[in-house]
């Protein structure tokens, strides 16, 4: 089934607007490879996370002033010093994200940027002689990192392993006093209660990539075959141009129908190499089309010099009109 150039310009503006979609669900980069497009989305989403986890800290911190202003007896002198020590962190980890070394690594900012903000805690009941599992910021993390970067769980595992080795590695080498977070909990509650979060975490991350690589794949296949149906438009665009006058063919793109003008002042011009048949018969193949090559240019040079219009070509006849599809006073 042949296509048509009007077709072919449908499928073209089809497949820009299903492009469009998939560039608003995905972050807009330039990568070739999938590996590229998840670093530059990590690093994106990274420096999002490290300014709200900075504003989130600081209107923790303002609660503790007001606390210490209005309501004395609420006021946590050391959750304050932990508050802004994690604070320091976490400024100076986005200023070095912007840097080479951030934008070059960043799936380690990641990582500085958990343990930031989870370990920090746990350095403060380390000082006082207790290891205690941190059950607010721990799983607060963990779902904040698999909101906002839901990608290569890898790192997410990595992540919250880190944690769970400084609690139980600070235990062992420090001899602390391991302090359950609340009076009711068991120890095997604990483990219960981290393992499904973190299993929670992995899994919605692992499944969010999956549907990213399909759709970053999917975007790749689109882009391809855009380019291909843009080619093929040009190709038959040049063809259409070859077979029939610019202003004809930008009309049968428009309106794809029979197109019939009448003109009564126009011109045509026949002409053939007198003696032609003799002539062949004397040069090889080869000879005689560089011969017509030569020719039939110079007469396309002369045409367009003239504002002419070429019909065809046949064997040694050559066909040309003058008033037509553009009208002209002087097509004689």
């Amino acid at each position: 089934m042949a296509i048509t150039d009007s077709r072919l310009s449908e499928i073209g503006a089809f497949i820009q607007t299903n492009l469009k979609k998939f560039s608003s669900n995905l972050a807009p980069t330039k990568a070739q490879t999938y590996d590229d497009w998840r670093k530059h989305f990590i690093y994106q989403r990274l420096s999002l996370g490290f300014t709200l986890a900075l504003i989130s800290y600081f209107t923790f911190t303002v609660s503790q002033i007001n606390n210490f202003f209005f309501h004395p007896d609420h006021f946590q002198a050391e959750w304050v010093v932990t508050q802004v020590v994690a604070e320091l962190g976490l400024m100076i980890g986005l200023v070095l994200l912007r840097t080479p070394f951030g934008m070059k690594y960043p799936g380690l900012m990641f990582l500085v940027f958990s343990w930031v903000v989870t370990i920090t805690p746990q350095i403060r009941g380390n000082l006082n002689g207790i290891a205690s599992a941190s059950i607010i910021e721990w799983p607060l993390m963990f779902f904040s990192q698999a909101t906002l970067i839901p990608v290569y769980w890898p790192l997410h595992f990595i992540s919250q392993l880190g944690v769970l080795i400084y609690y139980h590695g600070s235990q062992m080498l420090l001899n602390l006093k391991l302090v359950l977070p609340a009076p009711w909990m068991t120890a095997e509650f604990l483990f219960l209660y981290l393992f499904w979060i973190c299993l929670i975490c992995n899994l919605s991350v692992y499944l969010y990539e999956r549907l990213a690589r399909s759709e970053f794949k999917s975007r790749q296949a689109l882009e391809q075959a855009y380019e291909q149906v843009k080619e093929e438009q040009e190709r038959s665009e040049s063809l259409l141009l070859n077979i029939l006058p610019h202003t004809i063919a930008q009309r049968l793109k428009q309106q794809p129908s029979t197109i019939a003008d009448s003109f009564t002042d126009a011109a045509v011009l026949f002409a053939d190499i007198v003696g032609f048949t003799e002539l062949s018969g004397r040069f090889d193949p080869a000879e005689l089309v560089n011969l017509l090559n030569q020719i039939f240019s110079e007469f396309d040079y002369l045409a367009e010099l003239h504002g002419l219009e070429k019909i065809k070509t046949i064997g040694d006849a050559y066909m040309v009109v003058s008033g037509l599809p553009i009208p002209r006073d002087d097509y004689a």
